[in-house]
């Protein structure tokens, strides 16, 4: 299994929000459409996750995703959503802490979904 920082990025972005399409790659990794549409197509075979293409929102959704890449905890998620950086594993940070780390508990994406839509959006729930 690879163990690329694209791979994580497109798992990450499928748990949490749901669906993923070029526009996230691009902008992370300032790749063009093409390189963007060949990781999706190289994340689902290495991945073995089934990548289905929705016209309505112009995304690409896994009905019954197996996370591989990331750890599926909201931490994980809203520490890239700080900060835009991937998890540094198996190192220890020497910089100053700036939050306390909480015991970590399942959130399901479902409910953080439509928070993270609205948050992107500016709309209500």
């Amino acid at each position: 299994m690879k163990d690329l920082p694209q791979y994580w990025f497109i798992e990450l972005t499928l748990f949490w929000e749901g669906g993923i399409n070029t526009k996230p790659l691009m902008r992370q990794f300032g790749v063009t459409r093409q390189t963007a549409s060949q990781w999706l197509k190289h994340y689902e075979k290495d991945s073995a996750n089934k990548l289905d293409y929705c016209s309505s929102t112009k995304s690409y959704h896994c009905e019954s995703l197996l996370p591989r890449y990331i750890n599926q905890s909201i931490d994980e998620y809203l520490d890239w959503c700080e900060t835009g950086q991937f998890p540094r594993r198996h190192t220890i940070s020497v910089l100053p802490i700036d939050r306390l780390r909480q015991v970590q508990c399942f959130v399901d994406p479902a409910i953080v979904r439509p928070l993270i839509k609205a948050m992107r959006h500016s709309g209500g729930l």
